[in-house]
């Protein structure tokens, strides 16, 4: 049993479950959402632009809508997007809002669950190669 490749299969599979435990958080926190949001109208203030890890521009919208008690919230897309979005700056949004925390927000039209999802089958994946190393290497 070589160290090397051992030590290669926990890393690949440490890396596996971390991306498979923010993705599923993602979704969780996308579900939730979806069934326990609340519904409010807001405007697109401006566009965040950024850049990704690979130094890609992203843009992710800032919004305000307001809560039924007339409180303003401003809070950002749950999701950047690597091109430039249908979204501009004074456009008309229609969002569902966490009540327990309004800066928790989707945007419906802007924000995708689809690349949640493609993630986390990429982490299953991952992990799954990672697990059939660590049974090869340790038997």
């Amino acid at each position: 049993m070589d160290f090397i490749h051992t030590l290669g299969a926990w890393v690949t599979f440490a890396v596996a479950v971390g991306v498979a435990a923010a993705c599923a958080r993602k979704a969780w926190q996308t579900a939730c959402l979806a069934m326990c949001g609340k519904k409010a109208s807001g405007t697109v203030v401006r566009i965040r632009r950024d850049t990704d890890g690979d130094g890609d521009l992203i843009t992710i919208p800032v919004v305000t809508f307001a809560l039924p008690d007339g409180t303003w919230v401003e809070a950002e897309a749950s999701m950047a997007q690597w091109r430039a979005g249908r979204l501009w700056e004074g456009a008309p949004i229609k969002l569902l809002y966490n009540p327990s925390k309004p800066t928790q927000i989707f945007i419906k039209g802007h924000d995708s669950t689809l690349a949640v999802f493609v993630l986390g089958g990429a982490a299953v994946l991952l992990l799954n190669v990672a697990l059939r190393m660590l049974s090869i290497l340790l038997t």
